[in-house]
């Protein structure tokens, strides 16, 4: 949550968050929909700038983020500037997302980098980069991309399942209320 709410304060505006309710390029997510989807209505709960967003939840088959970014710009119009937040490891995994050529048509990206994260481009990144990559927030409807160094957990999601079936200590990753959701409903094998 703490790098939505940094592109909140960047932007100065409100942050949809989209839950991607059946990832067509992982593995199920352990958790079900329901459960993720009250995970992060809870996350958001304190923030009003944060959004939870349910419309990939109604939607049937896998999640794509073209489709979701064509919904959005038939709502909001061509001229409207939109922006697609993804941290930097999804970034270097863009060329096999369903239709990625179309996600930069449609909108801006804005990537998150952590601190120190730099590991190899493929070379269609590397293009990507070349051409698209702008100094400041962009004010065009779509084409660009522009990294943010953000303050983010030191942990993958990943790693936080894992410390939780471990039943590490993960109150200092979570927002109380997710950290308290998570254990209630005994999601990824463990207590927080």
């Amino acid at each position: 949550m703490k790098a939505a709410e940094t592109v909140a304060e960047l932007l100065d505006e409100g942050v949809r968050m989209v839950l991607c309710a059946r990832p067509a390029h992982r593995i199920p997510p352990r958790a079900s929909v329901t459960h993720r989807w009250q995970m992060l209505s809870l996350g958001v709960a304190e923030n009003p700038r944060l959004i939870a967003d349910d419309r990939e939840i109604s939607q049937s088959g896998p999640s794509y983020t073209v489709l979701t970014l064509e919904a959005e710009r038939l709502l909001i119009g061509e001229q409207e500037p939109l922006f697609w937040v993804l941290g930097y490891d999804s970034f270097l995994s863009l060329e096999s997302w369903y239709r990625w050529q179309d996600i930069l048509e449609l909108a801006n990206l804005i990537v998150l980098r952590r601190p120190g994260q730099y590991p190899d481009e493929s070379e269609a990144i590397k293009a990507i980069c070349r051409a698209r990559v702008v100094a400041d927030i962009p004010v065009t409807s779509h084409g660009s991309v522009y990294f943010v160094a953000a303050p983010m957990l030191k942990g993958s999601a990943a790693e936080i399942r894992e410390k939780i079936q471990s039943s590490d200590a993960v109150d200092h990753l979570l927002k109380k209320a997710v950290a308290s959701y998570i254990s209630e409903h005994n999601l990824y094998g463990g207590a927080p």
